[in-house]
């Protein structure tokens, strides 16, 4: 359309274009989308308006216009009263509609079951009051100006009590150890008809009642994160090693062995140092944490001669069991064993990555070397005499 008024040469004339979509692969009313140019090279005029979406057969398309002179046109666009317009097309494909796609993160579903307290049929009253270091709301925080020292102030920040709810049926299923505690405070009618609740609810009130007043409630709900979905984002490369060996700790006390395995690689990664390495020792024996002490037993050998002048050596002087396993590890004896073969030579963290590939072997604790090493062999040797007796 060429709209005007009075003298061509003055006239600032509007022209309108509207394109849409007849010819396509795809199907009648299916959107593409279209990236074009328009231009008049006699007068240069180009325009390019992007990428806009169209829908082949139907009156749904895009217009443009652009101001001109109307002499311009006439006298210089214009060839046999004829105006030639050109229109390219850069791109042309079917549009697809972008569906929501759900995810298929199990676990990340069960960790929402977790802090929703959905179907939550056992309390575990975590932790302990302590008249002292409560401030009158019930949740075991102080007040700025109590407790002077940082003894003092540690103990007031463990000293809270939490009511954590859980789901036994859950727990019972990824983490067999828990047993003896769920039957401790769970009765006999619940421990006997866990499943029993109604669809139509999301949560179940819980009467059974276990207390556990000498835990961390934090740590605790750690896990039981780790329990409902392998998640480990409490224990990131910011956490300390103090904070890390506490949660190992209290891993330790309920069986949860495999968290204690990652805690364990944590530990090694990210903070067995030359400076400390005495001390990761004698924590690592302490709590038979088998991964970390061979690391660690591995760096005491290596600087050997210079932890001598060491002040926490002397502790580790007073443990015969550990010096006698340094000596074992320094001449090569801890890796001797009674039968040659390709796990003979293989770390403790090697021995678990080769059963953590086995789909045949269920692991229900934390084990050491030789531990791992017969369990692996028994493994071996069962295969052999199952495929013996086909063929």
């Amino acid at each position: 359309n060429l709209d005007g008024s009075g003298n061509a040469d003055d006239v600032i004339t509007k022209m309108s274009m509207y394109l849409h979509v007849d010819q396509g692969s795809w199907k009648d009313t299916e959107a593409c989308t279209v990236k074009y140019s328009i231009s008049i090279p006699k007068i240069v005029i180009y325009w390019e308006p992007g990428i806009w979406t169209f829908r082949k057969g139907v009156d749904r398309g895009h217009g443009c216009s652009v101001s001109l002179r109307s002499q311009d046109v006439l006298t210089k666009g214009c060839i046999d009263d004829t105006l030639s317009i050109i229109v390219e097309i850069h791109l042309l494909h079917e549009a697809r509609p972008r569906f929501w796609t759900p995810r298929t993160n199990f676990n990340r579903e069960r960790l929402k079951a977790f802090k929703n307290e959905i179907m939550a049929d056992v309390t575990f009253l975590v932790g302990s009051k302590n008249t002292h270091s409560d401030n009158g709301n019930g949740n075991g925080k102080t007040n700025d100006n109590e407790g002077s020292s940082k003894d003092e102030a540690a103990r007031q920040k463990q000293s809270y009590q939490e009511e954590i709810k859980a789901n036994s049926t859950i727990l019972l299923l990824a983490a067999p150890f828990m047993k003896d505690l769920l039957e401790s405070g769970m009765s006999d009618s619940a421990s006997q008809t866990i499943a029993s609740y109604s669809p139509f609810k999301s949560k179940r009130t819980s009467s059974n009642v276990i207390p556990l007043p000498n835990v961390n409630p934090s740590h605790f709900r750690f896990i039981l994160r780790f329990i409902y979905a392998d998640d480990t984002s409490f224990i990131d490369n910011q956490v300390s090693q103090t904070h890390l060996q506490e949660i190992l700790k209290t891993a330790n006390q309920f069986g949860c062995w495999r968290l204690k395995l990652v805690i364990e690689h944590r530990l090694i990664q990210n903070h067995l140092v030359y400076g400390n390495c005495v001390e990761m020792l004698l924590f690592a024996h302490v709590h038979y944490c088998a991964m970390l002490k061979e690391a660690a037993i591995k760096m005491v050998c290596q600087y050997w001669s210079s932890l001598l002048h060491r002040s926490n050596f002397l502790q580790l002087c007073q443990c015969t069991d550990l010096l006698k396993e340094i000596h074992e590890y320094s001449t090569g004896e801890t890796m001797k064993d009674t039968k040659e073969d390709e796990f003979s030579k293989m770390s403790v963290g090697e021995l678990y990555e080769w059963l953590e590939h086995d789909d045949d072997v269920y692991l229900e604790c934390d084990m050491s070397r030789p531990m791992l090493l017969s369990l692996i062999r028994a493994t071996m040797e069962a295969r052999e005499k199952k495929f013996e007796q086909i063929t």
